[in-house]
């Protein structure tokens, strides 16, 4: 089949999350012999990327992109345009001709938040062939922020949406209208949730389609645990002392702000943090004096692989309300401890695959750290690891993914 992924943000031009899902997805599809296209758009990174360094990103062969906008500042103008008007930049013609050339089986969204996105939805809706879908990476169709994470201090817990804007420094979407956004889903075939966590609070919303279907996220083939038992620790690497692991965006939301300054008090074990952001400064401040604290930057997907093999456990004190948490499904999968805020789908994640701890404080993180420097498998009684959920892993995962676009098929042909 011919497929076309189309999201805001992809390659070195992202961020991670939805973009490392894009990016797996393609590869295994392409190594199962289909044909697939990505679009996307470099301008709306420039738009919001606050000096991030860019990702690497080496394309597998056989993959076609699109980069949708013109360089330069123009394409941050039109990222800019969308997001204040909702409507489409010049580049929609781009996309047009793109479907128009292309005659796609299959027409994935992503994250579409930067793209005018019901414009987009309804052109792709119109243009494939077998099934147009989407997946829920974030909650912006329901949230402005897409994270849930209001005035940029705390969940949210009440629509408080133009104040949250502004106070943010984002301009105010007076265009959103609830009856429309959920009009424009419904003329696709399906609608993906990383988790049952994610779907429950879209359909809380009124987000209920009839083609709703859960589908995590992916992990490559040899993203597998070694065997290792249950309570063992794995060795550091030769002249690396005994560290736990983050990763993620540097971002206030993260909760890594949360997590450094307990290292103070486990000076014989060190943090290893992978990611960049705009909280990098403020965060190696805070880290100041705490020679078991190091930034490594951003790592390709190896270096994570490698980080992760060698951590006691691996730390994800996110303060919003996560759709899935890959970095958790990457630790749990290597057989690595994971030691999780209880919020969003981690603590549905980590239950599916016993992978570790939830803490809610941070006296329970802080408790949680003494368990890992003192070796005990966990600071809880009831961590019980079992292999992941196969539908984590390339394999079983692309056959659950494909299975739903043949039902949204059949589904369109009856309809």
């Amino acid at each position: 089949m011919k497929f076309c992924m189309v999201t805001s943000f992809f390659g070195k031009h992202s961020f991670g999350g939805d973009s490392i899902y894009v990016e797996r997805l393609s590869r295994a599809l392409l190594r199962k012999g289909h044909e697939v296209h990505v679009a996307y758009c470099p301008g709306a990174y420039r738009s919001v990327s606050r000096g991030s360094s860019l990702r690497y990103y080496d394309p597998p062969e056989g993959l076609v992109l699109h980069p949708l906008n013109t360089p330069g500042m123009r394409g941050a103008a039109n990222a800019a345009w969308s997001q204040i008007t909702g409507r489409p930049g010049p580049f929609f013609r781009h996309l047009e001709g793109l479907f128009t050339n292309n005659s796609f089986d299959v027409i994935h969204l992503h994250n579409i938040s930067l793209m005018g996105a019901e414009s987009v939805v309804g052109l792709a809706a119109e243009s494939s062939n077998k099934a147009t879908l989407i997946t829920m990476h974030d909650y912006w169709w329901i949230c402005p922020q897409s994270l849930f994470w209001k005035f940029g201090r705390q969940e949210c817990d009440s629509p408080d949406c133009i104040k949250c804007n502004i106070r943010r420094g984002v301009p105010p979407q007076l265009w959103r209208d609830g009856r429309r956004m959920k009009e424009s889903l419904s003329y696709l075939d399906a609608v993906l949730y990383p988790s049952r966590s994610a779907a429950e609070i879209y359909m809380r919303e009124g987000f209920d389609h009839p083609g709703t279907q859960m589908l995590p996220g992916v992990l490559p083939r040899d993203w597998r645990h070694d065997g290792r038992m249950e309570g063992e620790f794995p060795s550091p690497p030769p002249g690396r002392r005994p560290y736990i692991a983050a990763a993620g965006r540097l971002v206030v939301e993260k909760g890594f702000q949360t997590l450094i300054p307990l290292m103070k008090l486990f000076p014989e074990l060190d943090l290893m943090l992978a990611g960049d952001g705009p909280l990098r400064g403020k965060l190696e401040k805070l880290a100041a004096g705490s020679d078991n604290v190091q930034f490594l930057g951003l790592l390709p997907s190896q270096g994570v692989k490698n980080l992760f093999s060698g951590a006691r456990a691996v730390v994800i004190p996110s303060l919003f309300p996560e759709t899935f948490g890959l970095v958790a499904a990457e630790a749990a999968a290597l057989g690595v401890q994971v030691i999780a805020r209880g919020a969003g789908a981690l603590p549905e994640l980590i239950n599916s695959a016993g992978a570790g701890t939830l803490y809610h404080d941070q006296d329970e993180l802080e408790a949680c750290l003494e368990a890992v420097r003192s070796e005990a498998d966990s600071c809880s009684e009831n961590s019980s690891r079992q292999d992941p959920p196969e539908v984590w892993f390339e394999e079983g995962h692309l056959k659950r993914y494909l299975s739903i676009i043949d039902d949204a098929g059949m589904a369109r042909k009856q309809g």
